[in-house]
């Protein structure tokens, strides 16, 4: 084989060898065009998750980073926290260290109580945890301006589209029971 054939080879294959057939050639180029294609679903593949955690606390939160790791997980939309503006730093740093410094929580803290049954109780707050592969592409946060924390919104920008994340609650009124039923 000529010398600038089997550099063309060289190049098209990433190979020292030159194929020896023409249907050695087309088997090469078939394994690179699936190389290439699997590479670039996985640059593009975004994993997204959500979860009503009830009242969010050191237990659920344990579980949580355990969730968003194990899963690989790139946003993970968290509703129903109550957490108030008082613990909203703590709640952020409890899940930003485990995580690393590259992560992004975005808060969105309760403020309305309901006084059900006799209880007075946050309810709402939401939490956007954004993993350190698109936490440096966020281009918008919103929160609702109700001050009830139930929407918050993430804007990421990637590559050739954008993709608005939405975490929402929206509580329903508590249903009074009495001792009759």
């Amino acid at each position: 084989m000529p010398i600038k054939a089997r550099r063309q080879a060289r190049r098209r294959t990433g190979t020292d060898k030159a194929p020896k057939s023409p249907y050695e050639a087309q088997q090469v180029r078939r394994i690179q065009v699936r190389k290439a294609s699997n590479a670039v679903h996985i640059k593009t593949s975004t994993k997204l998750g959500t979860l009503n955690v009830n009242g969010l606390t050191k237990n659920k939160c344990v579980v949580i980073l355990e969730a968003f790791s194990r899963n690989g997980l790139d946003v993970l939309s968290l509703v129903d926290t109550r957490h108030s503006e008082a613990t909203a730093s703590f709640w952020r740093r409890t899940l930003t260290e485990p995580l690393g410094p590259a992560t992004r929580v975005i808060s969105n803290p309760a403020s309305y109580t309901s006084e059900a049954m006799g209880k007075r109780e946050l309810v709402g707050g939401t939490i956007i945890i954004v993993g350190k592969r698109w936490s440096g592409n966020i281009q918008d946060i919103w929160k609702d301006p109700s001050g009830c924390g139930v929407v918050t919104s993430a804007t990421l920008i990637g590559p050739t589209r954008s993709l608005s994340i939405i975490a929402t609650y929206w509580p329903s009124k508590p249903s009074i029971t009495t001792q009759n039923g």
